[in-house]
């Protein structure tokens, strides 16, 4: 039996700052040190970022 894939979620900025207690400026930052999972642009202004790299980058920072 297959498994239903579960499709994966897109997390907007306010979402982003929310999970990591990062601020905007620090996510930017940590993007630009290569730090922090880039963001996807969604059109000229929507952006996103994938929620697997974000827990991803989590689980890194903890030691996990």
């Amino acid at each position: 039996m297959t498994l239903p894939c579960s499709p994966e979620q897109f997390l907007h900025l306010a979402e982003v700052r929310n999970i990591t207690g990062l601020s905007t400026e620090g996510v930017y930052a940590a993007q630009a040190d290569m730090e922090f999972p880039m963001e996807i642009r969604l059109g000229q202004t929507a952006q996103v970022w994938l929620n697997s790299d974000v827990q991803k980058w989590i689980e890194e920072q903890s030691g996990s």
